[in-house]
């Protein structure tokens, strides 16, 4: 068996035991351990805790394939129990129709309010950091900061169009009207919980943030931030969201959190480093932008001119 054929019989196996496939940290978990990786070299190489991975991740994994496979299966077994099952016939595989079983897992969007970027024009090298950190480095958090009207929001709703497919949940929050951390929490785990879960507190959100791979964007930070000499600092009344942003940086789980700001939060200062899981990129005026606008405006005028303004 190759690593495919290995996930397609474990897929099909818990598919029919639970009307659902593995998620993404336990499919890749699953082909590591196929090619003999050890828990740490996994956990180093995805940007997780070791903890985290052996005693939540890896443990899960093997209880769920145990209870697919009606026999007791570990990290030292797993090959032999898998083999067994598509030897005896227990699990019809099709490896033509099942290598991509996770596309098929269903994926849940809320960008009601997310600008259109159907127009969206340059950002490239940005784009491709953010990308870069977010699906290849795992960052758990990313802020896009800089000034006002330099075009943090479309930048923001450009790169999830483009990675949106990566993750299980995606949604888009505002604070322009500055919401309690009690009511963003309280429209975030409606949304992750399909309305079945009615809690509203930082636990229960990282339950959901470990068990599922979600793209949390909060849209305009500055609104609950202290102006002028406090800079970083919460305004009054939303301290709480300076927990939120500690515990979704210091927590192990497989979700990321993206933030646009003016300017910076102490959380994200104090532990933004080039080989942390918690990045901020200051953006700044883009001439692609800008003469995409001019043009946009059908404004009339010499290259020179253009060039100018």
């Amino acid at each position: 068996m190759n690593t495919e054929e290995v996930l397609s019989i474990a897929n099909r196996a818990v598919s029919q035991l639970t009307n659902k496939y593995l998620n993404d940290l336990q499919s890749e978990l699953l082909k590591a351990s196929y090619k003999n990786q050890t828990y740490e070299e996994f956990a180093q190489t995805h940007g997780y805790c070791i903890d985290y991975i052996k005693k939540d991740i890896g443990s899960k994994l093997w209880h769920l394939l145990s209870e697919a496979l009606g026999e007791k299966v570990t990290k030292k077994n797993f090959k032999q129990a898998l083999e067994r099952s598509k030897q005896n016939g227990e699990i019809g595989i099709d490896i033509s129709k099942s290598n991509n079983l996770r596309v098929k897992r269903k994926r849940y969007r809320d960008l009601g309010i997310a600008p259109d970027v159907s127009t969206f024009c340059g950002r490239d090298k940005e784009l491709t950091t953010f990308k870069q950190w977010i699906i290849k480095d795992k960052c758990r958090v990313v802020a896009v900061l800089g000034m006002g009207g330099i075009g943090k929001t479309f930048l923001a709703a450009k790169l999830v169009e483009q990675i949106e497919d990566e993750f299980d949940f995606v949604i888009w929050c505002s604070l322009r009207n500055s919401p309690s951390l009690t009511s963003l929490l309280r429209e975030v785990i409606d949304f992750l919980s399909n309305k079945r879960n009615k809690a509203a507190d930082i636990k229960t959100l990282l339950k959901y943030l470990r068990s599922y791979r979600c793209l949390i964007v909060l849209d305009n930070l500055e609104t609950i931030l202290q102006p002028g000499n406090f800079a970083g600092n919460y305004r009054g009344g939303y301290e709480e969201y300076g927990d939120l942003l500690k515990l979704v940086e210091e927590t192990c789980h497989q979700s990321c959190l993206v933030l646009t700001s003016r300017e910076k939060s102490f959380e994200i200062a104090s532990q933004e480093a080039k080989k942390s899981l918690v990045r901020s990129f200051n953006i700044g005026g883009s001439l692609e932008v800008a003469q995409a606008i001019v043009k946009w405006q059908a404004l009339i005028g010499s290259e020179k001119q253009k060039q100018q303004m």
